[in-house]
């Protein structure tokens, strides 16, 4: 049973990990957007959560889905807040509010 929990701990570490990056990369690019950099930070937060970025997506009414090249750079940027709201969705619903605002203040 310890190898299931020690496997069950790596697992999360790794997704928590994951969220933190991908959400990090989201607000740099906020502050010095660049269309590569953008694209890519949007690539690596869909990996993290898909389906709550899509639902953020459809809420604001999004529903052109096409590759990420093929928007312009003002609707990428657009997209980096509603990928960051579709992240802190996800990682509400897997660990919780407070272990979020931890995670996200560097305190974990």
């Amino acid at each position: 049973m310890e190898i299931m929990d020690a496997l069950k701990e790596a697992q999360q570490s790794k997704e928590i990990t994951d969220f933190v990056n991908a959400y990090t990369k989201l607000m740099i690019q906020k502050q010095n957007p660049s269309r590569d950099g953008m694209i890519q930070a949007l690539t690596d937060a869909q990996k993290v959560a898909l389906p709550e970025i899509r639902s953020v997506e459809y809420s604001h009414g999004g529903t052109q889905m096409m590759p990420l090249s093929d928007f312009t750079n003002e609707a990428l940027y657009a997209k980096l807040s509603e990928y960051q709201q579709g992240l802190f969705q996800y990682a509400i619903h897997q660990y919780g509010k407070e272990q979020v605002e931890k995670m996200l203040s560097g305190q974990q």
